[in-house]
């Protein structure tokens, strides 16, 4: 089922985790009650998303506006945490597009200043994205990269260096 947004149970609970997720990165030093709660809260959209994908919910379901699956919304956030999970299911393609044909590693390759971007582009990487895949903008992913230091070892990453992989 969609709601009127085009989004399913699970597209709901992977977008409620990374709003979680990003309150944690961008809020820096909580105290330590805030702290605590936030993360309460990130593991119970974890285990609602692990329930979901038990009673027969699909990560690779695309969304109706953009069409997105929940790979590439965790990507939006670099959370490695939903990667780990979406990448280990049956149905999981890691190369699939959305409507303006980007992939996960499109998107994470485009973020800006993120703490875990290298590695949610290793994990791709290793789980078979295709550095190679160009989106209907006829853009690769190492395009999309920001300069800086991260760009640098993402860059890296996009064009083989096997070493940074590991």
């Amino acid at each position: 089922m969609f709601n009127y947004d085009g989004l399913t149970p699970l597209h709901a609970a992977v977008l409620s985790h990374n709003a979680v997720v990003k309150e944690l990165r961008t809020l820096g030093n909580l105290c330590s009650y805030m702290a605590k709660e936030l993360a309460q809260r990130a593991h119970m959209y974890v285990e609602c998303i692990k329930t979901l994908l038990l009673t027969g919910a699909s990560s690779g379901t695309k969304d109706q506006k953009s069409g997105r699956t929940c790979l590439h919304m965790a990507a939006e956030e670099a959370n490695v945490e939903l990667f780990n999970i979406f990448l280990d299911q049956p149905q999981s393609a890691v190369n699939a597009k959305t409507f303006s044909g980007n992939t996960a590693l499109h998107i994470v390759s485009s973020l800006q200043n993120h703490k875990r971007q290298v590695e949610a582009v290793k994990l791709l990487m290793r789980k078979g994205a295709d550095p190679g895949a160009r989106n209907f903008e006829n853009e690769l992913p190492c395009q999309l990269v920001p300069r800086g230091p991260t760009g640098e070892k993402v860059q890296q990453l996009l064009k083989g260096n096997i070493d940074m992989l590991k």
